[in-house]
């Protein structure tokens, strides 16, 4: 495991539209970590997968069980394979917004 604070792979960050419709992107498979930054006022729920289109995220809801969640207003640096090039995001409802993500390796800093 890596000790050291997020390197970005710079002018790879993705701004994408999160819906309740899950949207798929494409991320760097040889990233180690993906950091991503969620600035609305809901949850967004996050997948990586090796397959392409990517495997679709799911929210979780009521019984559902779901997806790894970015908490509203918030940033997380999450681990993936190094062989998975694909990611998908959802949130919940009739929310609607843009999250960025940025694939990089670290984790973030005590700042961040």
């Amino acid at each position: 495991m890596l000790n050291q604070p997020f390197s970005p792979a710079y002018a790879q960050t993705q701004a994408v539209t999160v819906s309740s419709t899950h949207t798929e992107i494409g991320v760097d498979p040889a990233a180690k970590q993906v950091r991503v930054l969620n600035p609305n006022a809901f949850t967004v729920f996050v997948r990586c997968s090796g397959v392409s289109p990517a495997t679709p995220a799911v929210a979780a809801a009521g019984a559902t069980q779901g997806d790894y969640p970015i908490g509203p207003n918030s940033s997380e640096v999450i681990t993936k394979s190094d062989t998975f090039g694909g990611m998908s995001l959802v949130t919940t409802g009739a929310n609607t917004g843009t999250v960025y993500v940025t694939p990089g390796e670290g984790f973030q800093s005590a700042a961040a």
